[in-house]
């Protein structure tokens, strides 16, 4: 550490013998590396939360918001159920997905990317988690989700009340 501190305080010696100072100096390698790294998150690809539209004892349907940096980038995606082997070294079990699940990338209704999930069966357990592996042209990842199903509402029906006569005698 010594030593480190030392070639430290040589580089900036350098540096002001030469009359620049570390707020002056030019900084063309920094400014490369910078760029480097910025361009890289420029081809960043995020999935946001599902979106359930289905209940209980229905066929799923949900969707999974796509952020992309370009219109083009997710032109290139590629969604599938993980490998049974990716779900294993996560620490799930994909023999508990009972359901086939089918991805395809589409749009929302304002147009946006995103990921419809589907079932053509209905899901008869309140929740489903699963791992969807997404490939595009500048990578791979993985994502688990879980959803909750909530059971469909519904609402006593009543029988009809008896028609009353205001308590007059017929």
């Amino acid at each position: 550490p010594l030593g480190i501190l030392q070639a430290r305080r040589h580089a900036v010696d350098q540096h002001r013998r030469a009359g620049e100072t570390p707020m002056n100096r030019p900084l063309p390698l920094t400014l490369a590396v910078a760029l480097a790294l910025g361009s890289s998150a420029a081809h960043a690809l995020g999935l946001g939360g599902i979106n359930v539209k289905s209940e209980l004892n229905e066929p799923l349907r949900a969707e999974i918001p796509v952020y992309v940096s370009t219109p083009a980038e997710a032109e290139t995606l590629r969604v599938e159920l993980a490998a049974a082997a990716e779900f294993a070294r996560v620490g799930l079990d994909i023999g508990n997905l009972v359901v086939p699940i089918e991805f395809e990338v589409g749009k929302n209704a304002r147009g946006e990317p995103v990921i419809l999930v589907n079932s053509r069966q209905a899901i008869r357990e309140p929740t489903l988690t699963f791992l969807v592996e997404v490939n595009w042209s500048n990578g791979r990842f993985l994502r688990e989700y879980s959803v909750l199903l909530e059971p469909p509402v519904t609402v006593p029906v009543s029988a009809p009340a008896a028609p009353t006569n205001g308590g007059a005698a017929v």
